[in-house]
């Protein structure tokens, strides 16, 4: 409700948010190297439009904006809700297998180490971690399966992209400056006669800075396609999206 009121200081400039596009998901698909999660992308599926379609057929009658907050509650161990809601985790879980088996792993891994080293080689540890004799439910699984993946997407990936932007914008010389970043979204004050180099820069930083980081630094091989969306108007709320992809430089394979 307060974004309007953000605005450029200086009528010449307008204010520009870059976010990256369903960067979770993305993230989940590339740790569980899930073949459906990465054809969904590739042929651009309407993730949410999905769970709306199982949520209503399922009996629980609901619409693309409503169905938004259940979509990616799987990605963080969610189970619980109403009966059409489990309905939709289970057909989650069955369609995208590869991410739900990958979860799984982590789950088995911290029962039986209290710990769990991610793909760039961080540890994290939950050593109060058991499986709850009655119920079968492990304790801390929310957070298992939720840290690998915003620990990739919002602590590693937005961050290089951040920091690709804010040097790319000094090599240019650019009077456009960065001023804020909120989760996966980074947000500048955009010099008018700037917008197409803004944008320009934004997609590179996002998508193709990020894939060489990854695979220089800690030797991933990208094969998820990274976009990200951009709005540019006279305040922090207002603006049309715009949407951008880049193909990465491997395949699921690894080539």
């Amino acid at each position: 409700a307060f974004k309007p009121l953000f605005c450029a200081r200086d009528p010449d400039y307008e204010v520009g948010e870059a976010d990256g596009a369903q960067l979770e998901f993305r993230v989940a698909v590339f740790h569980g190297r899930d073949k459906q999660g990465l054809e969904d992308i590739l042929n651009k599926i309407d993730v949410h439009q999905n769970t709306a379609d199982t949520l209503t057929n399922a009996g629980q009658s609901t619409d693309r904006q409503g169905a938004k907050e259940h979509t990616f509650k799987p990605l963080y161990g969610g189970e619980s809700g109403t009966e059409a809601e489990q309905a939709y985790y289970t057909w989650f879980k069955n369609r995208y297998q590869g991410i739900a088996q990958t979860q799984q792993g982590w789950i088995d891994e911290v029962v039986n180490t209290k710990q769990l080293e991610t793909c760039t080689g961080l540890v994290f540890y939950w050593p109060d971690t058991k499986v709850m004799s009655r119920s079968g439910y492990v304790t801390n699984r929310e957070s298992i399966c939720n840290y690998p993946v915003q620990m990739l997407a919002t602590a590693d990936i937005i961050p290089i992209a951040l920091v690709a932007l804010w040097r790319k914008m000094k090599e240019h010389g650019m009077k456009s400056f960065i001023v804020n970043t909120v989760h996966d979204s980074v947000i500048a004050e955009v010099f008018k006669e700037e917008r197409e180099l803004f944008k320009k820069l934004v997609v590179e930083s996002f998508t193709t800075s990020v894939y060489s980081y990854l695979k220089e630094v800690y030797n991933l091989k990208w094969f998820v396609p990274l976009g990200a969306g951009i709005k540019i108007s006279s305040n922090w709320s207002e603006g049309e999206e715009e949407k951008y992809e880049s193909v990465p430089p491997y395949t699921l394979e690894g080539n």
